[in-house]
């Protein structure tokens, strides 16, 4: 089929060489949140509700009401809120935060295999510097230690 000047077919054909079609490239375009570690998601997520929330509470505020709320009420309409931001930030898309924020704090281009390897060795060697000072101060509460000390005082004895 030719329009313009233009093979529809070899357009066709070539994009399906590389592997790639539009199906494909949504994924790839979806799936970049795959690299991101897990506590940058969270952090995103967490700003996304709390921002849902204050609208929320912004809005109840417009509207006029006869009397103040009771505790109860008070505390039961808080509860509602935070069920209701949650929602909405957690339904589709959500408010579109979560993404900006993202974008903000852990960008596209970290967003590499590499990278989020990258990232958690650097937890792994983190958690394993924290495990040894945690065993090295139990070790000094116990009173036992893996590691052997000498006195100056004695090392110069023993080598005399």
């Amino acid at each position: 089929m030719k329009t313009k000047g233009i093979d529809l077919n070899i357009q066709k054909s070539q994009s399906n060489s590389h592997g790639l079609n539009l199906k494909d490239a949504k994924k790839v375009i979806q799936d970049d949140t795959r690299f991101i570690p897990e506590p940058y998601k969270k952090v995103a997520s967490g700003f996304e509700q709390e921002f849902a929330r204050f609208m929320i509470d912004q809005m109840e505020k417009t509207v006029p009401s006869e009397s103040p709320d009771s505790q109860a009420t008070s505390y039961y309409k808080s509860i509602t809120t935070a069920e209701r931001a949650k929602t909405m930030a957690e339904t589709g898309e959500g408010l579109g935060l979560k993404g900006m924020i993202l974008d903000q704090i852990y960008p596209k281009y970290k967003r590499t295999e590499l990278g989020y390897n990258s990232y958690k060795a650097q937890l792994a060697a983190q958690n394993q510097a924290k495990n040894k000072i945690k065993l090295y101060q139990n070790e000094q509460q116990n009173g036992v230690s893996g590691i052997q000390m000498t006195p100056k005082s004695q090392q110069g004895e023993s080598n005399e």
